[in-house]
């Protein structure tokens, strides 16, 4: 089988989800039996945090398979959280990327999604929409393939969290019809690269 590692916060962990349905399940539904996945997402992680755990991701990329996937979602809570600014993000993000093409992973890069929770920092959107422009400029550059969320209609534009059939109701985190449009999209990256 083809094997697809999610890496990510809690957005790919699934918070929000019922029955199981994350957008790593809901991925390897969408794909077929010929693909099978591991769901890395730890909540509250950064791409700090996801870069320091990648050693252990590494060893199941060098497991003979026909292809792994390398699906990194990450940023959100470095900016958050940290208040790293777009710039710094994109430079660990895109090691990040070009760590595990070394290792022989197939990358894809994903963008960002709003947030309004609350305690979300006044400068979130400006850092959000600027990583998500320097992703879509250079991703060719670290990944084989791009999963735009930040520029899906339905999920990623300002003020989308709000869309409560989407987004839970802390207004960061997806309901199963929100992890499913996540699905769609990185299967749409996935089979791009064959």
């Amino acid at each position: 089988k083809r094997l697809v590692i999610c890496d990510g916060d809690s957005l790919t962990a699934g918070t929000g989800s019922t029955a199981g349905q994350t957008y790593p399940v809901q991925l390897i539904a969408a794909l077929g039996s010929g693909y099978e996945a591991i769901n890395d997402g730890t909540g509250g992680h950064t791409v700090v945090q996801m870069l320091a755990a990648v050693a252990a991701l590494d060893e199941y990329i060098a497991v003979t398979r026909p292809r792994v996937y390398y699906v990194g979602w990450g940023g959100g809570n470095d900016i958050y959280t940290s208040g790293t600014d777009a710039g710094a993000l994109f430079n660990n993000y895109v090691n990040l990327c070009r760590g595990r093409q070394v290792s022989g992973a197939k990358v894809v890069a994903c963008t960002q999604l709003p947030r309004s929770i609350v305690s979300t920092p006044s400068y979130y959107e400006r850092e959000r929409l600027a990583f998500n422009a320097m992703v879509r400029a250079q991703w060719r550059t670290f990944a084989h393939a791009l999963a735009d969320m930040g520029a899906d209609a339905t999920i990623g534009l300002a003020g989308s969290e709000m869309n409560t059939t989407y987004y839970d109701a802390d207004r960061v985190h997806m309901t199963n019809a929100g992890y499913a449009v996540v699905a769609g999209l990185v299967q749409t990256a996935i089979l791009s690269i064959g």
